[in-house]
């Protein structure tokens, strides 16, 4: 054990240390854009994958932080790794280490800080709410509610006839999208509007 002083100036330094880091990560949270989801683990040893919300992204793959939103609030967390997937990306963060606990983060949104976003197109799922949706052969369908980010899918819910229908946003579907009128022309699969 060391001496009583010793200890004391220890405690001390701890306490400074922690309040200097505390103190950097709140200048960040000023700073941090809500982009991503965690919807998937990547593998047993912990990964998780991350999906844009945003059309493109490109990211400082050097990043030492990503952020969770829990509750509401802005919650810090160790990169270890990271590393490109299709749509989106793979991280592994520290004291992840299972299949597990990556399983527990499926869902949470991811924030990152805007040192670290190095290219961005704003253009967002949560933008398409409020757009009207008409089909190439039927017309309009419906007005978009709320666009739900669903692993490998994401789903436009809207109301037609008088009942809820979840339309997939992928690109096959949409034949072209006008941001000035708000309107997305769709191609919408046969059946889907029966469910």
């Amino acid at each position: 054990m060391f001496p009583l002083t010793l200890q004391y100036a220890l405690n001390a330094f701890i306490l400074i240390e922690i309040k200097w880091k505390t103190f950097i990560l709140d200048l960040r949270m000023n700073d941090l854009k809500t982009l991503a989801y965690i919807y998937k683990t990547h593998s047993y040893k912990g990964h998780v994958a991350i999906r844009w919300d945003i059309e493109r992204l490109e990211l400082d793959l050097d990043m030492h932080f990503a952020f969770l939103v829990i509750d509401q609030k802005p919650v810090p967390f160790y990169v270890e790794d990271v590393f490109l997937k299709g749509q989106g990306m793979v991280i592994k963060f520290e004291d992840i280490d299972s299949e597990d606990a990556a399983k527990a983060l499926i869902g949470y949104e991811v924030a990152f800080s805007k040192d670290d976003i190095l290219v961005m197109d704003n253009q967002s799922l949560n933008d398409f709410k409020t757009y009207q949706v008409i089909d190439l052969d039927i017309g309009f369908l419906g007005t978009i509610e709320e666009v739900m980010p669903i692993s490998g899918n994401d789903l436009a819910k809207i109301s037609y006839k008088g009942k809820e229908v979840f339309l997939p946003l992928n690109e096959a579907l949409i034949d072209s999208i006008d941001m000035y009128k708000k309107v997305i022309f769709y191609k919408t699969p046969a059946g889907i509007l029966d469910l």
